[in-house]
């Protein structure tokens, strides 16, 4: 009995974050799905609900919104990440701050992040001020707004914020982690940089790469709190919370739980074929 016992102790670590899991994300996924297949009176309309969200016009536009915006936050994010990544490999004066300011701005949460980005960069922020008080803008107001607008661009520029310096770490620490054995010799024969970038840096990073870009895509695919905050157009989870919210008991009521399970299984299909297409380029190279 206490062998038992002291095995079920040894084993409850490793079970503890999956009941976690079980609990906070199965569980509420399979309701999602037993709700999305549901009328709001409780009758069985099987897809019903999903071809009714992809014939709505909102529906399309958040769509092509949150896609729009994922796309451009996927390719500025991993290129400056990568060029960051590379820059702090080299030992140079600063890098010890520079490291560490990264690390300060990975534990920043998202709404603080939007919070600050609006007092710093907002037609009425200090660098609006700042501008105006040199004289280089007349006004406060001359200064570009890129907050509460339908082209997403403060959305893009907080998520950006955010998500560059975890990326920059991840990569980092990957270079830190193999030799630099092959670049030396190669600088040593006379091979430029460029070539020695793409040839021998890009291929060790490319497996941390994918695994990013998974993170990233659907991270920003299934965001909430900054498309609301700073956007003023709907992407598709605030799309899904507004109709949940204002829809009542409607055919838009449950029309919100085929939108949020539309953007699970964008999300994790397309996570599956980046790391599947990561994975089998590994094996193969």
């Amino acid at each position: 009995m206490r062998m038992k016992l002291r095995s079920v102790i040894k084993i409850m670590p490793v079970l503890i974050p999956s009941l976690i899991t079980l609990t906070f994300f199965i569980w509420p996924l399979c309701l999602s799905i037993e709700e999305s297949v549901h009328s709001f009176s409780g009758d069985f309309v099987g897809l019903q609900n999903y071809i009714d969200a992809i014939n709505d016009p909102a529906f399309v536009n958040a769509f092509v919104y949150t896609l729009r915006i994922t796309i451009i936050v996927l390719i500025i994010t991993m290129i400056s990440s990568i060029i960051l990544a590379v820059a702090l490999r080299r030992s140079f004066i600063g890098k010890k701050l520079v490291i560490f300011l990264l690390q300060t701005d990975v534990a920043i949460p998202s709404l603080a992040c939007a919070t600050m980005m609006i007092l710093f960069l907002s037609q009425s922020g200090f660098l609006s001020a700042v501008l105006n008080n040199l004289g280089i803008i007349n006004r406060m107001w001359d200064f570009p707004n890129i907050f509460f607008k339908s082209d997403g661009v403060g959305v893009i520029v907080c998520i950006v914020w955010l998500f560059v310096p975890y990326i920059t770490l991840s990569l980092l620490s990957v270079l830190h982690s193999v030799s630099n054995e092959q670049d030396e010799q190669a600088a040593t024969l006379g091979v430029w940089k460029i070539r020695r970038f793409f040839h021998i840096t890009l291929p060790t990073l490319k497996p941390a790469i994918a695994y990013s870009s998974v993170l990233c895509f659907a991270s920003v695919f299934s965001a909430f709190e900054l498309p609301s905050l700073v956007g003023d157009k709907h992407s598709l989870v605030t799309l899904a919370y507004y109709y949940y919210n204002t829809a009542g008991f409607t055919p838009g009521h449950m029309e919100a739980y085929s939108i949020a399970m539309i953007v699970t299984i964008i999300s994790l299909t397309v996570s599956f074929v980046l790391m599947y297409y990561s994975l089998t380029r590994e094996e193969k190279s």
